[in-house]
C-alpha cells in the first residue's frame, strides 16, 4: 500500500521519463531495504521527501514534492474525515417530526449557495446543495443545545462565523459559560468554554449575545407577515418555516422557507427550499433530496405509576382498563384528593379523577387534552393490597351536584373540597408536576418540559 501511495506522488514530479524510471528504482530499493531492517514505520511522503534531499535534488524540485504530498496525504485525510461523519437518518425524521407536531416546517440557520443547515429542538442537519444530500447531523439534546423555537426563556442562538456555527444557550441574555463550534467544513464539533473571569468573561458572553441577536434581527421576519408569502401560505397544503430566512446580494431582497408539500393533504410529499424577491415576488424553488416523514410515531409508552403510596397505587390500577387516547398520546392519570375516611373493612377515598393527553415533541410533552371527573372510591384490602372494590362516579348535567352530596353524605368538610376550584385548581398542579416527573423518569429523559393549553412552557425536569 506504502508503495502505490509512494508512486502516486512521485508520478505528479516534472521529470523526463528516462530520470523518473532511475529515480523509482533507487526509491523502492531504499524502501525495501528499510522494511528489511525493521525500523518503524516511516510514512511514504516522508521516505520521499529524505531521499530527494539524499539526492541533491531537493532545490530544485521541493515545491513539487511538497505540494504532490500535501494533494495526495493531506486531501486523503481530509476524504477520510469526510467519510466518517455523516447525515443520521433517523435525526433528519426526528427533526421533521417535531415539525409535524409544531405544524410549521424547520428553522432556517444558515442558507448560502453551497449549504443549507436547518433544525429545532430535535437536533441540526446540514445540506450539501452542490452534492444534492444531507452530509452531517448533529443531536442537539445530546449536546444540551436543544432550546430552538422552543418559546422558553432558555434559547439556544446558532450564529454562523465564517465556515463555522457558534452554538451556544442563554437565558433572558444571559449566555451559558460553555458553547459549542461546529465547522462547517470537516464537521467537527468542539466544546469550548469562556476561560477569562470577571468583567472580561461577562464582556466575552455579551458581545456572543449581541452578534446573535444582530444576526437574528438581519436575517429572520415572520413568514407570515412577508406579503410575498401570504397568499402561498394560505393557499396551499404546505408547511413552511415560521421564520423566513432573509438575504440581501446583488441589490436584492430575498426570504426563504423550508416547505414540505402536500402536508396537509396526505398526498405524496417532498422537500424543498422556496425563495422570493420582496420586490416583485419573483422566485424559485430549491428540491431537496431527505428522507420522507414517517407517519405519526406509535404510542409513547404507557405511563406507569411508580410511587409508593399504596392507596394511589389501587386508584391507578383500577383506572388503568378505562384509558382511551389518540395514537401518539399518552394519557396520564393526576387524582385529586379530596379526603380518606378508613371504615372497619375499608377505605372511602373522596376523590377528583384529573387526567391530561401529552404527544411528545423534543424534549416537550405537548398537552392535547384533558378532562376531570369528581368520584368515591372504596376500597377494600385483598391479599395485602388495596383494590376498589366500588366506584360512585358524579353524573353530567342537573343532577350533578346532587349526585356529589349523595356520596359524601356526612362528610361536610370533604363536600365543600369538591366545589372549590381554587383548591383543585392548586392540587392539580401539584400533582401534573409528580406524575410528569414520574414519566420522564420511567422513560430515562436528561430533560423534560411541558406546554399547556395556554402556550406557557414549564420545565418538569
Amino acid at each position: 500500500m506504502m508503495e502505490k501511495e509512494m508512486k502516486e506522488v512521485f508520478e505528479k514530479l516534472s521529470l523526463s521519463e528516462q530520470e523518473k524510471g532511475k529515480l523509482w528504482e533507487q526509491i523502492t530499493e531504499k524502501h525495501q531495504e528499510k522494511k528489511r531492517k525493521k525500523h518503524r514505520l516511516v510514512p511514504a511522503a516522508a521516505v520521499l521527501v529524505l531521499f530527494f534531499m539524499g539526492m541533491g535534488i531537493y532545490a530544485a524540485s521541493s515545491k513539487n514534492v511538497i505540494q504532490a504530498v500535501k494533494v495526495l496525504f493531506g486531501g486523503r485525510q481530509e476524504q477520510q474525515r469526510k467519510e466518517e461523519v455523516s447525515a443520521e437518518k433517523s435525526i433528519i425524521q426526528e427533526i421533521w417530526e417535531v415539525s409535524y407536531y409544531n405544524g410549521s416546517a424547520p428553522k432556517i440557520l444558515l442558507y448560502t449557495e453551497k449549504r443549507l443547515v436547518f433544525g429545532n429542538t430535535a437536533g441540526l442537519a446540514v445540506y450539501d446543495l452542490e452534492a444534492g444530500r444531507a452530509v452531517f447531523t448533529l443531536d442537539l439534546q445530546k449536546i444540551g443545545c436543544s432550546y430552538i423555537e422552543l418559546g422558553s426563556s432558555l434559547e439556544t442562538g446558532c450564529l454562523p462565523q465564517g465556515s463555522q456555527m457558534v452554538i451556544f444557550n442563554e437565558e433572558s441574555g444571559d449566555v451559558k459559560d460553555c458553547y459549542y463550534i461546529l465547522d462547517l467544513e470537516d464537521f467537527s464539533v468542539k466544546k469550548q468554554n469562556f476561560k477569562s473571569c470577571g468583567e472580561e468573561r461577562e464582556t466575552k458572553k455579551r458581545q456572543l449575545y449581541k452578534k446573535w441577536k444582530q444576526f437574528e434581527k438581519e436575517h429572520y421576519q415572520d413568514l407570515g407577515q412577508i406579503e410575498v408569502f401570504r397568499k402561498e401560505i394560505s393557499t396551499t397544503k404546505n408547511m413552511y418555516s415560521y421564520f423566513g430566512y432573509i438575504k440581501k446580494e446583488g441589490g436584492r431582497t430575498t426570504a426563504s422557507s423550508l416547505c414540505l408539500a402536500n402536508f396537509w393533504n396526505g398526498k405524496e410529499q417532498s422537500f424543498a427550499v422556496i425563495t422570493k424577491d420582496l420586490a416583485d415576488g419573483t422566485g424559485r424553488k430549491q428540491s431537496l433530496d431527505l428522507p420522507q416523514m414517517p407517519e405519526r410515531k406509535e404510542e409513547l409508552p404507557e405511563f406507569i405509576y411508580t410511587g409508593k403510596d399504596p392507596i394511589e397505587e389501587a386508584v391507578f390500577s383500577y383506572f388503568k382498563a378505562e384509558e382511551e387516547k389518540e395514537k401518539g398520546e399518552v394519557k396520564i392519570l393526576m387524582p385529586v384528593l379530596y379526603g380518606i375516611k378508613e371504615k372497619k373493612s375499608s377505605v372511602l377515598v373522596f376523590l377528583s379523577m384529573g387526567y391530561k393527553t401529552y404527544y411528545k415533541s423534543g424534549m416537550v410533552l405537548e398537552e392535547n387534552g384533558g378532562g376531570r371527573q369528581a368520584m368515591r372510591l372504596t376500597l377494600k384490602k385483598r391479599n395485602g393490597n388495596y383494590q376498589v372494590s366500588e366506584c360512585l362516579k358524579a353524573i353530567d348535567g342537573a343532577g350533578h351536584i346532587k349526585s356529589i352530596e349523595e356520596f359524601t353524605k356526612g362528610y361536610p368538610k370533604i363536600r365543600k373540597r369538591y366545589f372549590n376550584g381554587r383548591f383543585f385548581e392548586k392540587e392539580l398542579k401539584k400533582k401534573k408536576r409528580e406524575m410528569i416527573s414520574m414519566y420522564a423518569e420511567q422513560l430515562d429523559w436528561k430533560e423534560a418540559y411541558i406546554r399547556n393549553g395556554k402556550g406557557k412552557l414549564e420545565k418538569i425536569k
